[in-house]
């Protein structure tokens, strides 16, 4: 599923197409939940009903660094500096599980070690 998604990040930001795209599929519910809570993966995000967002790097222990840039959360560990985004759609999605579970809702994201070229990080310092 992420290889499936850079392809189409690169594809996405090919000289011939520079303008993102988002799509949207329906998914039901029990099955996105399923597909975001499987699995172990490199960062662990937190949104709470009030729309507060929280993530942490699982190998460095280390909260990461957040910042938005347009359609994009972005998420950066402040010791291995490596980085990771999610569409500003699925937290308002997270919002929405984390008020109807009455608990912050929780799961699991991988690091993007390939970005296309002309989709970098907001972080100023490097």
């Amino acid at each position: 599923m992420i290889r499936a998604t850079l392809r189409r990040l690169r594809q996405l930001f090919s000289p011939d197409r520079p303008e993102i795209e988002f799509t949207r599929v329906a998914v039901p519910e029990e099955r996105l939940r399923e597909m975001l809570c499987t699995g172990k993966k490199d960062i662990r995000l937190r949104t709470t009903a009030a729309g507060a967002v929280t993530a942490e790097c699982k190998a460095c222990s280390q909260a990461l660094d957040i910042a938005q840039d347009g359609e994009l959360l972005w998420f950066r560990c402040p010791t291995c500096r490596r980085v990771s985004f999610n569409a500003i759609a699925n937290v308002h999605r997270d919002v929405h599980f984390s008020a109807k579970d009455g608990k912050p809702f929780e799961y699991e994201i991988f690091y993007v070690d390939d970005l296309p070229s002309p989709l970098q990080p907001p972080f100023r310092d490097g």
